[in-house]
């Protein structure tokens, strides 16, 4: 009997550890260890991450320039995403592991790649990131590209900003224009305002991306003008990863 009942506690031990192993949020897991499945759930799917999926792929090709080679359809959707993160950085990092097989270097190796690629983000420290683009193959014209490489800080300045929960702001501080047609725009906040208070911290519900772009010349007019994250879905080990 007692035999049977150490069985059955066993059993349900085991049962309970798969099904949280299972449970467990990519983005939980030891960033070492996540495949590119993992890896691209983070850049893709998780809490400092807002992906524009409802576009008309018709409105692809909507006032893109003809003389440019054709966009990639197969990726219809524009990403909002949070560079600042150490979570979407270590995501970066670790596709760029696999795709170099670092799992199977020798130790020398490891060092050599380690030393070439590393989680230094020198302005995360002092600004809040953001990434607006749109994933396709290396060197295809995207929307992003297309419509924001000619904008310039200025354009942006009173259109582009971030709001809390509270309502307290914080504007535009630096902006980087997609280099061509298939680049990518940065947007930089102040993680300090002149009291050198934070606008997120770990009590915080939430954070506003607002970008009013009507105004500008050729927007992207489906990019939705307030885009809301849940900053207690960022919250990792006890600590806001923003």
């Amino acid at each position: 009997m007692k035999s049977i009942t150490r069985n059955i506690f066993i059993f349900i031990l085991t049962l309970t550890l798969v099904q949280s192993i299972f449970s467990q949020k990519a983005w939980e897991k030891d960033w070492q260890k996540w495949d590119q499945k993992d890896a691209q759930k983070v850049l893709n799917e998780s809490p400092w991450v807002f992906s524009y999926t409802d576009i008309d792929i018709s409105l692809l090709t909507t006032g893109i320039n003809k003389n440019s080679p054709s966009l990639n359809v197969a990726s219809p959707y524009i990403v909002l995403r949070w560079y600042s993160a150490l979570t979407t950085q270590k995501a970066m990092l670790r596709l760029n592991q696999i795709s170099q097989k670092y799992d199977s270097m020798t130790e020398k190796q490891k060092l050599e790649f380690d030393e070439k690629n590393s989680l230094n983000c020198g302005n995360c420290k002092n600004y809040y990131v953001l990434f607006l683009m749109q994933p396709a193959a290396p060197n295809t014209p995207n929307l992003i590209g297309q419509r924001f490489k000619s904008l310039k800080f200025e354009d942006l300045k009173n259109n582009v900003y971030l709001t809390n929960d509270k309502g307290e702001k914080r504007e535009l501080a630096q902006f980087v224009a997609p280099k061509d047609d298939a680049g990518f725009a940065v947007f930089y906040f102040e993680r300090l305002n002149a009291d050198k208070k934070p606008l997120i911290i770990s009590e915080s519900k939430k954070v506003n991306v607002i970008m009013e772009l009507n105004s500008i010349s050729n927007p992207i007019h489906y990019l939705q003008k307030k885009v809301e994250f849940n900053v207690q879905k960022m919250i990792i080990n006890g600590e806001i990863d923003f």
